[in-house]
């Protein structure tokens, strides 16, 4: 259960002085935070058994923000399990100072990201502070607010009469999930008796972008323009799952607990290709290319989670390698044609436009073997690197038809849409064992054919796995044609 107010305002101001145009703004959110989560089958089992409503609650240990124990009556500020009241504010200023042979961007912009969270004062030592065997309010410490002033500048100026340089440079600023901060005293209770867990100890920060571009557009006549640009983005801070080792007491046993931090990095770089012809005669061409390398050492906040909940030492392997969503080439090419009202007759008012997409495949983990029917946790062991091998490329065509016919004071336009017209498969992911979207390959395996062979019909069972393995959501959509009509008002005084 979720419920979230808040107040939000915006303000934007632009002036033309002269030679500069000036913008500046800024706003804030104020948010009232509750949240209530439990497990519903423990609820109905200790329902079963006759205890008392308070005890059956607080053993199950629910989530609890801006609610009591039952989730039943709302708290207020001060109480216990008061709601989470963070506070976002930005501000920013910019002037476009255009001078006779360049252009000049220079802006900065101010964030403050105060969540007000009770964190935990010394993640070591988690409940010292109180009662050393139970967290209490003297284990908690207030969050401070966050503060940065990022710069943003960008020029541009004339190389030829044909061709324009530009270049930009921008810090930008990410706040963590607000679930990754928010803790409660229920939340970190299961740390007195149990470790190994998963839980929040509030010390995360923001996120830290900073990124380079620089290129040029070149016009051809006055029917075509190139643009090339370099760009390169590096991302510090990114947010992991990291063990942290704490004790009970000074001098007790090591435990740990796995917490999100900021331990991870990562880079993309690469070039983006652009080429726009304007119409001639009937037909226009756009065509937008890029290509990109996403490294890094963490590709989401729970991709070291499996390696810190398994290695006992803590230890999780950082190595530079493929992100998730590393991408090296990525293309769109769009041709349009029309027909102007008054040209070709019956053609008039006749549009068809065909989207061409592309784009190379994604990284993958592979794995040694893939049995669908262990779950998604006991695939086994590796065979590779981290993301060391890449999925299918896509190509995809989408196509588009229509013509406008008035009637009276009103057009109305019929049109045909066919999205994937080729109706390519289109893989979105693949079996990490196989690196095929149709098959793991486990029941080719000496492992597979064993079970098969110990089950009552071996054939079946192969033609049930192979079924099972043939998931839709592997795949992008199928051919999809649609076929509709718009109508539009049009007013025809004065004519």
């Amino acid at each position: 259960m979720n419920n979230t107010t808040a107040l939000t305002a915006d303000f934007d101001f632009t002036a033309q002085m002269g030679n500069h145009l000036l913008e500046a703004g800024g706003g804030f959110n104020y948010s009232t935070i509750r949240l209530y989560s439990i497990g519903p089958i423990g609820l109905a089992s200790d329902n079963l058994k006759g205890l008392p409503i308070e005890e059956r609650y607080k053993r199950l240990q629910p989530t609890a923000i801006g609610y009591d124990y039952t989730g039943k009556t709302k708290t207020s500020k001060g109480d216990v399990n008061e709601p989470k009241l963070p506070m976002l504010a930005y501000a920013y200023i910019q002037d476009r100072f255009e001078l006779s042979d360049m252009v000049l961007n220079i802006g900065v912009r101010f964030d403050y990201f105060d969540t007000k969270a009770d964190i935990l004062r010394d993640p070591l030592y988690p409940y010292i502070f109180g009662d050393p065997n139970a967290f209490d309010a003297p284990d908690f410490t207030k969050k401070e607010a966050e503060i940065y002033i990022s710069p943003r500048i960008g020029l541009g100026f004339p190389v030829t009469a044909n061709t324009v340089f530009h270049a930009q440079y921008g810090r930008f600023i990410q706040q963590p999930s607000l679930d990754q901060i928010y803790t409660t005293m229920i939340d970190l209770s299961s740390l007195v008796t149990d470790n190994n867990l998963g839980v929040n100890n509030g010390h995360v920060e923001s996120e830290i972008t900073t990124q380079y571009e620089i290129g040029f557009r070149h016009v051809v006549s006055d029917m075509a323009a190139v643009n090339l640009t370099a760009f390169y983005k590096n991302t510090e801070g990114l947010v992991n799952s990291a063990t942290v080792f704490f004790r009970r007491s000074e001098g007790g046993e090591l435990l740990r607990y796995i917490t999100p931090t900021n331990t991870d990095f990562g880079t993309i770089k690469g070039l983006a290709l652009s080429l726009d012809i304007s119409r001639i005669s009937y037909f226009s061409f756009s065509m937008n290319y890029t290509y990109s390398i996403a490294e890094g050492t963490g590709s989401s906040t729970g991709s070291s989670f499996t390696a810190a909940f398994r290695n006992v030492n803590g230890e999780i392997p950082k190595v530079i390698a493929p992100l998730d969503f590393d991408q090296r080439h990525t293309g769109v090419i769009n041709v349009d044609f029309f027909v102007p009202q008054g040209q070709l007759g019956f053609l008039e008012n006749l549009s068809a436009n065909l989207l061409l997409r592309f784009n190379s495949g994604r990284p993958y983990t592979p794995l040694e073997s893939q049995n669908l029917l262990v779950g998604t946790s006991n695939y086994g062991n590796t065979k590779g690197y981290v993301n060391s091998a890449y999925g299918p490329g896509n190509f995809r065509v989408d196509f588009r038809l229509e013509k406008a016919f008035r009637i009276s004071n009103f057009i109305l336009t019929p049109y045909l849409w066919v999205e994937n017209l080729l109706d390519s498969d289109n893989p979105v992911t693949v079996y990490q064992s196989s690196g095929d979207p149709y098959t793991t390959g486990w029941i080719t395996t000496l492992e597979g054919q064993r079970t098969a062979a110990s089950t009552p019909n071996p054939e079946i069972y192969k033609s049930d796995y192979r079924a099972f393995e043939r998931n839709p959501g592997n795949f992008g959509i199928p051919r999809l044609i649609k076929l509709g009509f718009k109508v539009n008002f049009t007013s025809q005084s004065g004519k």
